[in-house]
């Protein structure tokens, strides 16, 4: 799916069923994040999805990278554009 954020078009997707559980093993659960890893969740997911374009990402505001992050969550959890339309 295509997310346009400040002018910027990026290509997003949903995290695998993999990715998932790997982040669960380095103690990152994504449906309940607490403030105490919430940074290292971001920047593994942004990472994991984008990570050809983080140095561009880093130079993002970072309500805008939020806004990035939060629909690749939107994707993974099933909240994406299909869900909206149904």
């Amino acid at each position: 799916m295509e997310k346009i954020i400040a002018d910027k078009t990026f290509e997003i997707r949903s995290l695998t069923r993999g990715e998932i559980k790997t982040l669960r093993k380095q103690g990152l659960n994504l449906a309940a994040l607490s403030p105490d890893n919430a940074d290292e969740a971001i920047d593994v997911v942004l990472e994991s999805v984008l990570g050809e374009r983080i140095a561009e990402i880093d130079e993002l505001p970072n309500n805008v990278v939020l806004d990035l992050f939060k629909s690749i969550i939107d994707e993974t959890f099933g909240q994406g554009e299909a869900a909206k339309n149904s």
